[in-house]
This record gives structure tokens, C-alpha cells and sequence, in this order.
């Protein structure tokens, strides 16, 4: 599964983020100002993300599968997201707040905030990720989002969704 993701930096701040899907489809999604500039981050972070782990079910998986990326706020038709999907989403958060606090967690920390998230929330148990899971999924995180501050504004970073 392999699917063009590209991300819009717009000289007025905003960010569009667009999916080519394999099947020449596509979907996209803009978002204003202080929004845009949190969603690139957020955003890079899911696929960096999805595809170390190889996962099909988290938000990008889904929209390769043929959802729109207004579906996966889970209160479209197609009803509410699936747990994959929801775990994945877990992870991206805990990432991001990893990069508010600016100190990595180790695995034990990190698998214990995905536990207790799960629990308070009445989600089923996420998959431990290992040392050496954690610092793939970083390292992918700390590429896209360089990249991604070294994009001046009018320009496009490009990456692959491909697992």
C-alpha cells in the first residue's frame, strides 16, 4: 500500500495536507494559522508513526483504503474510528507531548502513559512498543519534521505513506 502524502506550506500561514492515493484518487484538508502549523507537526508524526510500525489501520492506512481525511475525525457516516485507529492516535499524542516537554521517554514511561490513556478512556490495551521501536519511530519523526521546518513557505514537502 503506498500513497503520496504532501504537505503545503502557505505563504499566509495555512497548511494543506494532501493524500495521492495509488488508485489516482486523492483527498485533502486545510487548516487556518496556529492550526496549520500544530496539524503539520501532528500529522508528520502520524506517519512517521504508521509506517515504522507498518500499521494499516491508523489514519493514513485509512484514507490509502479509499476514507476522506474529513472521515477520520470518526463522526462521518461511516461512523466512529476503528481501534487501530484510535491506538495509533494514543501514540501520536503522547509523541507530541514528548516534544512539548522536550525529553523521550523510555519505553517503560511511554508504554505506561499508553496504558493508563487506554484504561481512562475504556480503550483495549495498546501494543508495548520496545527501545528500539520507540527510537525508529523518532528518528522517522525527527527527518519529517526537519524537513518539514526547512520547507519555506510556498513550497510542498512530499513523503510516502507506504507499509
Amino acid at each position: 500500500m503506498t500513497m503520496q502524502v504532501e504537505f503545503e506550506k502557505r505563504a499566509d500561514g495555512d497548511t494543506i495536507m494532501r493524500c495521492m492515493r495509488a488508485d489516482g484518487t486523492d483527498t485533502w484538508q486545510r487548516h487556518a494559522g496556529a492550526r496549520g502549523v500544530f496539524f503539520a507537526y501532528h500529522d508528520l508524526t502520524h506517519l512517521a508513526v504508521e509506517r515504522t510500525l507498518r500499521r494499516t489501520d491508523g489514519i493514513f492506512g485509512l484514507i490509502a483504503k479509499g476514507w476522506d481525511v474529513t472521515e477520520t475525525e470518526g463522526s462521518s457516516a461511516r461512523g466512529p474510528l476503528p481501534p487501530g485507529a484510535i491506538e495509533i492516535e494514543n501514540l501520536v499524542g503522547l509523541f507530541d507531548r514528548e516534544r512539548a516537554g522536550g525529553v523521550d521517554w523510555t519505553a517503560e514511561e511511554f508504554n505506561d502513559a499508553a496504558l493508563i490513556y487506554a484504561d481512562t478512556h475504556g480503550h483495549a490495551s495498546p501494543t508495548p512498543l520496545t527501545t528500539e521501536m520507540l527510537e525508529a519511530i523518532r528518528t522517522d519523526i525527527t527527518a519529517l519534521h526537519d524537513a518539514w521546518r526547512a520547507t519555506p513557505a510556498g513550497n510542498t514537502l512530499r513523503a510516502l505513506f507506504h507499509v
